[in-house]
């Protein structure tokens, strides 16, 4: 199953993870305005160090948001197609037995 979801991500050229990424993509570019500030800065290395460090992991978190949030919208679309091909087999097991 998540082979096929990770396909299907590739084959859809990411149109859904770019639709989730649109969402989060003010704070994204915020954390990248952020980032270079804080390389500028000459003082205190491991003050630099820290912020950049929680900088990373802020964009981080945000990525991983968006990829969690694409998996499971590819994994309702997996289910409910599984469940509407299971109903149809059903039904056509059934007949065949009348």
């Amino acid at each position: 199953m998540v082979q096929s979801i990770k396909q299907t991500i590739w084959d859809d050229k990411l149109r859904v993870y770019k639709m989730y990424r649109k969402e989060f993509e003010v704070r994204i570019n915020e954390l990248e305005k952020e980032r270079s500030k804080i390389l500028r800065r000459k003082k205190n290395k491991k003050e630099r160090q820290r912020a950049l460090r929680k900088n990373t992991i802020d964009k981080m978190f945000i990525i991983c948001t968006v990829i969690k949030q694409t998996f499971q919208h590819y994994k309702k679309l997996y289910y409910e197609n599984d469940h509407y091909r299971q109903l149809k087999l059903l039904e056509i097991i059934s007949e065949s037995q009348n």
